[in-house]
């Protein structure tokens, strides 16, 4: 699908001033809690992550980012070639100033596959689910009845 179609398909929303800030500083500092405390009326970190999570889950924000991307040329065929290169990653063995062998660089490669996994949302998103009950029950019992209910008597 087009970047045009995308923004068919969304309405040509563009997303509000908060939104675009929030994905411009998202692409520029590659964190959304930072990116969500500078655009967004908080100082509380935790309500900024709280923030980035809602709004990294939104389609709107999704497509914007990726619009973004695209606009400086990082399409995710140029991503995922360069993933591949990555997975392919050696460390070089030098003696005497020269490169006289090679093993695999494992932490690199294992980097890049994390990363790619994360890309194509190969891993369940973090739930958060708050609940709260507030009961209020009243019961008939004088303090001196209480008293003698809860000692079994």
């Amino acid at each position: 699908m087009t970047v045009k179609e995308r923004a068919e398909r969304i309405g040509r929303k563009t997303g509000t001033l908060r939104q675009r800030g929030f994905v411009k500083d998202y692409i520029e500092t590659k964190n959304g809690t930072e990116a969500a405390a500078r655009n967004y009326d908080t100082k509380d970190r935790n309500v900024a992550s709280a923030i980035a999570v809602e709004n990294l889950g939104k389609p709107l924000i999704k497509t914007l980012l990726q619009e973004a991307l695209e606009s400086v040329g990082l399409t995710k065929d140029k991503i995922a070639k360069g993933i591949e290169d990555i997975t392919k990653a050696n460390q070089p063995i030098i003696f005497e100033g020269e490169v006289v062998s090679e093993y695999p660089a494992h932490d690199t490669r294992l980097k890049a596959f994390r990363l790619s996994a994360e890309l194509i949302d190969a891993f369940p998103a973090k739930k958060h689910e708050n609940r709260s009950a507030h009961l209020n029950i009243h019961v008939g019992y004088t303090k001196n009845e209480l008293r003698r209910l809860l000692k079994g008597k």
